[in-house]
């Protein structure tokens, strides 16, 4: 239902259809995941991002009856902390979440779904934890054929197995270049033979260079958008932009002459910023709209 072979990379372990477009969901992050580094023990971003395409992927299925033999990629994908930050692993334990799923748009193609945006609140224990969405694409197994027929076999993709999801990285002031690595040995991104590269690295990517660009920032929001398949060859090369007053990474992911992603990551500067202007705005808006009332 989720598009898993492993049941220790399945994080939902409950869904309650609450009405026609919502879904109550029970998630798990269990500590001792690949992905999760043992000297900053808080849940990382691609974790709550790939529970959200979970839930996406279970509603298609459920919710909407899309075969389980179409295929999915993900169109946008956005995510932000609450106040408080990454919640801490528990000591003992998964980490145990409750997230509320929201359909907000339907697309269609020829009378068929095409494609689903989705809104997500996580709460633990009531809490506001974070809140993100998706737009996912549903394609049938004749329309990925025809979008993939260039596509090499998913057996017989080069394999790599880099230490790092960054190599080459380059800092020349605000300017930052990277290539993107990928190890086909991990068990999270590469769970069964693709004829692309995962969405997933991507946003390891971007959170890898938040992190290693601005290391006294705290990541609390990323946005981004995939454009095309990644595919294997050629390398996807990554350029940015770093402002470390606002705390924000601007990049920009390529193939030869084709962008595959954009995407922006954001530290608690930037957040405050933009909450701070929401503020302003609505208190300009305010004396507008009682005299539109009156």
């Amino acid at each position: 239902m989720v598009h898993r072979r492993a049941t220790a990379e399945v994080f939902l372990t409950d869904v309650q259809q609450a009405s026609s477009t919502e879904w109550q969901c029970a998630v798990q992050f269990p500590r001792g995941h690949v992905l999760i580094d043992r000297r900053s023990p808080h849940l990382p971003v691609p974790l709550a991002i790939e529970a959200i395409r979970q839930m996406g992927l279970f509603v298609a299925h459920s919710g909407y009856s899309i075969p389980k033999s179409w295929a999915f990629t993900l169109q946008h994908a956005t995510f932000r902390w609450c106040d408080d930050g990454a919640p801490a692993l528990p000591e003992f334990g998964p980490l145990e979440l409750v997230a509320s799923v929201r359909v907000t748009h339907e697309h269609h193609r020829k009378g068929e779904i095409s494609g689903l945006e989705v809104i997500v609140e996580f709460t633990s224990q009531g809490r506001p934890v974070a809140t993100g969405g998706g737009a996912l694409r549903c394609i049938s197994p004749v329309h990925y054929q025809a979008l993939r027929r260039r596509a090499p076999n998913p057996h017989d993709v080069p394999r790599r197995y880099d230490p790092a999801p960054l190599a080459d990285v380059r800092r020349d002031g605000r300017a930052v270049e990277a290539v993107l690595g990928y190890d086909h040995s991990n068990p999270f991104f590469f769970d069964h033979p693709v004829d692309h590269l995962p969405g997933m690295l991507i946003l390891h990517a971007m959170t890898d260079l938040f992190s290693s660009t601005l290391p006294d920032a705290e990541l609390m929001e990323i946005d981004l958008v995939c454009h095309t398949f990644p595919e294997f060859d050629p390398p996807v090369r990554i350029e940015g932009v770093v402002d470390s007053s606002t705390e924000t990474v601007r990049l920009t992911f390529t193939q030869g002459r084709t962008v595959v992603a954009e995407g922006i990551s954001s530290g608690r500067v930037a957040l405050e910023a933009a909450r701070v202007a929401e503020e302003e705005a609505s208190e300009d808006d305010g004396p507008v709209a009682e005299e539109a009332a009156l």
